[in-house]
């Protein structure tokens, strides 16, 4: 509500009150990130989208599909506002530059509905490389209230672009190439390494 007000506040200063109203119910944002960014929203800015490839393929025969969607700008700042200060927070979400994720539900899991039979991935994509590190660091802060154990293990640095944690719900994998950031919680290591190489590969066209 705070930032639909400031959105508005921000068109009528520009628009006058027929643009801040008619003509956005007329034409109203698409995202989250429009919202957030009345200039992006009146300068018809192309909202960043990455791509998600055919994970199909890899997880289809131990998983079932569970759910997919856009981490958005809002949501971003949401999960950080959990793990950073106000101010840390608010930077992170204006360098967000795009997001990505998919959840599956492991087809053998005893109980289905406990939060240890999903497994996740998740890709976000920043304005520069030192924002995909911040997040990181801060993605890792979240995973001590997320999971009861959390053990990162021994030899896995961000340095080299992968950390790599050992949960009660099993690994998470966060890796950095660039601007982009993957994370992936409970799948098997052998299956986040290459959905790593897909996600990270597809935003390249490969």
């Amino acid at each position: 509500y705070r930032e639909g007000l400031k959105f508005e506040i921000q068109l009528i200063k520009d628009r006058g009150e027929d643009g801040a109203f008619a003509d956005v119910l007329d034409h109203p944002p698409a995202s989250s990130y429009e919202i957030m960014n009345p200039k992006a929203y009146e300068a018809r800015v192309k909202v960043p989208v990455l791509t998600m490839p055919d994970v199909h393929s890899l997880l289809d025969a131990d998983y079932a599909p569970y759910d997919v969607g856009v981490m958005g700008e809002l949501d971003v700042r949401m999960l950080l506002d959990l793990t950073a200060s106000a101010d840390v927070a608010d930077l992170l979400a204006s360098q967000w530059d795009g997001g990505i994720y998919y959840a599956a539900q492991k087809k053998n899991a005893p109980d289905k509905a406990s939060t240890s039979s999903v497994s996740l991935l998740y890709l976000s994509q920043w304005k520069t490389p030192g924002a995909a590190g911040l997040f990181a660091k801060n993605y890792e802060l979240e995973l001590a209230k997320k999971y009861k154990h959390a053990e990162l293990e021994p030899g896995s640095e961000l340095a080299t672009g992968e950390r790599v944690y050992s949960t009660e719900e099993g690994p998470v994998v966060i890796a950095i190439n660039g601007r982009q950031v993957f994370v992936s919680e409970s799948f098997d290591l052998a299956t986040a390494h290459k959905l790593e190489l897909l996600m990270f590969g597809a935003q390249q066209g490969a």
